[in-house]
């Protein structure tokens, strides 16, 4: 039904993957593809499931949240990995004999699971000898600057990044969710009226509303559902929606911003006015002091 338009989108590729791993599960006989295929199936059908749970009222802001959070930290994952591979290479170098280390591509995931996780193998793989003592002393100190450098550092610096822009990706959240409920209502029309059986022969013209009127416990289920309890907050719908409140709290502080703009461009207009009318009090006050000690020699 939306064309070419249904694959500018993430989550509908996911649906397709997920699908085609479904299809790999049922038809595949080899034992190794269909477990991988099956695993792969599942992922994607939580991760499917997780993209729907977004329109959610109740849980659907903390999913944006988290998915906002993973993709600022996807932005330094290039540098993270500079610093995972330099740590991971050395230990292949360094604990080959170890099996955690026999080659690059484990060295790289012990790395990061000890980055994580901490050290699990410490005494095993840095406090007894190994079949060339002579490195003993390499290997603390290597191990020191991992602990430093990835184990502080990097785990302190992903930690800043996921938690200290909370606040503004909360608000971001907000409006995130409210575009996709309405996105998903407008996708939910046009999909309805391609139906034959559920397209109406003549439109409405008039549409009456009752507010006053006593909601059934029908209704109020399914508007806490669809809207959260914001609906029923205050006394008669007096009180604001959040929504409203948001977009209330922005103009306020693109109006408090634009405010002090023009204060403070005002303020540097009078200080040059000031500072010329000084410069020119200086000089008319030299021109007066010429002159009378002109008319005091003359007096002489």
């Amino acid at each position: 039904m939306q064309g070419f338009r249904y694959f500018t989108k993430l989550a509908h590729y996911l649906e397709v993957s997920m699908r085609i791993t479904v299809v790999v599960f049922l038809l595949s006989e080899k034992e190794s593809v269909y477990i991988g295929a099956g695993s792969f199936a599942v992922l994607y059908s939580w991760i499917t499931l997780i993209q729907y749970l977004k329109l959610v009222p109740i849980m659907g802001i903390y999913i944006i949240v988290v998915q906002t959070i993973f993709w600022t930290l996807m932005k330094i994952l290039l540098v993270v990995c500079i610093y995972l591979l330099s740590f991971s290479s050395t230990f292949y170098v360094l604990l080959s004999e170890h099996r955690s280390f026999r080659n690059m591509y484990i060295s790289v995931v012990s790395t990061f699971v000890t980055m994580t996780s901490g050290m699990s193998n410490y005494q095993k793989h840095f406090v007894q000898c190994t079949w060339i003592e002579e490195v003993y002393e390499i290997k603390l100190v290597i191990l020191v600057l991992f602990i430093l450098v990835m184990m502080i550092v990097v785990n302190n610096a992903l930690i800043g990044l996921a938690v200290g822009d909370t606040d503004e990706v909360m608000k971001s959240a907000k409006f995130d969710r409210f575009k996709r409920r309405a996105e998903f209502v407008i996708h939910l029309e046009k999909s309805a009226n391609n139906i034959s059986c559920l397209m109406r022969v003549k439109e409405d013209k008039f549409h009456i509303d009752f507010p006053q009127r006593k909601k059934s416990l029908h209704k109020k289920c399914l508007d806490l559902l669809y809207f959260g309890r914001q609906m029923y907050k205050g006394d008669g719908g007096s009180e604001k929606n959040e929504f409203e409140q948001e977009v209330e709290i922005t103009l306020e502080e693109n109006i408090t911003k634009a405010v002090e703009i023009k204060l403070e461009n005002l303020r540097s207009c009078l200080q040059h006015d000031l500072k010329g009318i000084q410069d020119q009090n200086e000089v008319n006050l030299n021109g007066l002091e010429r002159k009378m000690d002109m008319i005091l020699e003359k007096l002489k």
